[in-house]
């Protein structure tokens, strides 16, 4: 019997390497493609999950219209590719954007996976530790965790956390996207 695998994906963070620490142009990168192949041979894809704040559009602000385009062509993207998104929301803290109800939502679903039998593996890709107690409960449950993460900023609590992990860099992404 293959064993099952469900991704899940920290979209901002996951954004913030590929784009900003390694220089991929987001829209060529082919994260299906990239999600297969850490999944690789032998095992199953349950399903795969995008988690990233919802951006607002206000007609008085070109910035947010522009963000919105660009989150709108995403989401179509991540549908073409069969990925399911799902939103969290992004609050204004003085000047600054943070995303918020992404962390919880990745793992509430992780958890929910594993207590509804979902998966045999969860493959997050995160360099999030706020995860990490949800990795331990989602173990204790008789599930595999693989944490994902990479080279320019990664976990060591979600290192612990996790059945096993993987540091990947650059060169490990190339094949899936064109740079800038």
């Amino acid at each position: 019997m293959e064993e099952r695998i469900y991704v899940y994906i920290d979209g901002g963070n996951f954004y913030q390497r590929i784009v900003n620490d390694y220089g991929f142009h987001y829209q060529s990168f082919k994260l299906s493609k990239f999600c297969n192949d850490l999944i690789g041979a032998g095992r199953k894809k349950e399903g795969i999950r995008y988690y990233v704040g919802k951006v607002k559009q206000y007609p008085d602000n070109p910035k947010s219209i522009q963000l919105y385009n660009s989150q709108q062509k995403l989401l179509q993207k991540l549908k073409d590719e069969e990925i399911y998104s799902v939103l969290g929301h992004i609050q204004k803290i003085g000047d600054t954007y943070r995303e918020k109800g992404v962390d919880v939502r990745i793992g509430l679903d992780l958890l929910e996976g594993a207590y509804e039998d979902r998966y045999d593996t969860a493959l997050v890709i995160s360099s999030d530790s706020d995860l990490t107690p949800a990795f331990e409960l989602v173990r204790r449950k008789g599930k595999k965790i693989e944490s994902i993460m990479f080279d320019r900023r990664f976990s060591i609590a979600l290192q612990k956390g996790a059945s096993t992990f993987r540091i990947l860099n650059k060169n490990d992404l190339i094949k899936f996207g064109s740079l800038k």
